[in-house]
């Protein structure tokens, strides 16, 4: 996956902000958001950001990678990364 040309990404202090410049739209994630949109630019996989996600917070696998599979689905739906 890869973040779409007009998707521009910038990393604040309270974690990270997407500006879609196509459609003149800003989504701010908090920190959490901001490492799975780290390790999408880094190229990984979902499965790869979820292993990465459960090694690093103490909860339920499950849910840690339903809510991966769901971030990354919206962004797929806000066509700000593509396969």
């Amino acid at each position: 996956m890869k973040f779409v040309s007009h998707a521009k990404i910038r990393k604040e202090k309270f974690g990270t902000v997407v500006f879609d410049t196509l459609n003149e739209k800003v989504y701010v994630t908090d920190e959490i958001g901001a490492q799975v949109l780290s390790l999408l630019e880094e190229g990984r996989s979902v499965g790869d950001i979820s292993t990465v996600m459960c090694d690093g917070y103490d909860a339920a696998s499950a849910a840690i990678t339903a809510d991966v599979a769901s971030f990354v689905n919206d962004l797929r739906v806000k066509k700000l990364i593509t396969d």
